[in-house]
């Protein structure tokens, strides 16, 4: 057990929204009935609702997500692909879904961008920035774009210290994820299964929305 959660899941700057993590998109009734509610609670539905999908192509799940979620809103969820322009800097958004196959196609839109500067200021202002899959692991410190078994890369770092293992039960039986948390001062490994979501609030709050609950291995410099 780690005592103070808060500290390990550090953030990258203050917010007053929501940062979901999970391990895809959700998929079960009962994952999405948990989150809509949860979600819904942090949203200010006078504000747009958009989709990034950095594919080129509708990612799996995403959208049976959205046609699960949108009636419940009772507002449109606008999608936002590779091909379209990026939203202006004065735009404010209530909820944001970020999914994709491909970490370092993230990695390359979010660490030190303009995209990553007004993502993170939706964060700050009160919005629910909700990330799955490939999208989730580009947010930590380290990433592992070819698969945790191989060497990784910087991340974007919106949680410090962190690598975001999706679709992972279990981050130390991967040999490269060992290796970084050995050599990483206070970093971690966060495995999270298809069914698992983790959400960060504004005043320190580390909590499983619905699924099954993530497995976090500490490395080095932590003491519990």
């Amino acid at each position: 057990m780690i005592a103070h959660p808060d500290q390990v899941f550090a953030r990258v700057s203050p917010w007053l929204g929501w940062l979901v993590i999970s391990g895809s998109a959700p998929y079960s009734s009962p994952l999405e009935d948990e989150l809509s509610a949860r979600i819904l609670a942090h949203c200010d539905l006078t504000m747009p609702c958009l989709w990034f999908d950095m594919d080129g192509e509708p990612s799996p799940g995403m959208e049976i997500t959205i046609e699960e979620i949108e009636p419940e809103f009772a507002a449109p969820i606008e999608r936002i692909g590779v091909e379209d322009d990026l939203p202006g800097e004065d735009l404010e958004a209530s909820l944001i879904l970020m999914a994709s196959r491909h970490p370092d196609r993230w990695v390359e839109m979010v660490a030190d961008t303009p995209l990553g500067t007004w993502l993170l200021g939706q964060l700050e202002a009160g919005g629910v920035v909700f990330a799955a899959g490939a999208a989730a692991a580009a947010l930590g410190s380290w990433v592992f774009p070819a698969g945790a078994d191989t060497p990784g890369c910087k991340g974007a770092a919106w949680l410090p210290g962190a690598v975001l293992l999706p679709g992972t039960a279990d981050p130390v039986v991967h040999t490269e994820v060992r290796a970084h948390l050995s050599r990483a001062e206070n970093s971690y490994a966060l495995g999270l299964p298809e069914d698992s979501t983790l959400s960060l609030g504004p005043e320190g709050q580390v909590e499983v929305w619905g699924g099954s609950a993530p497995k976090v291995v500490l490395g080095r410099g932590w003491l519990t």
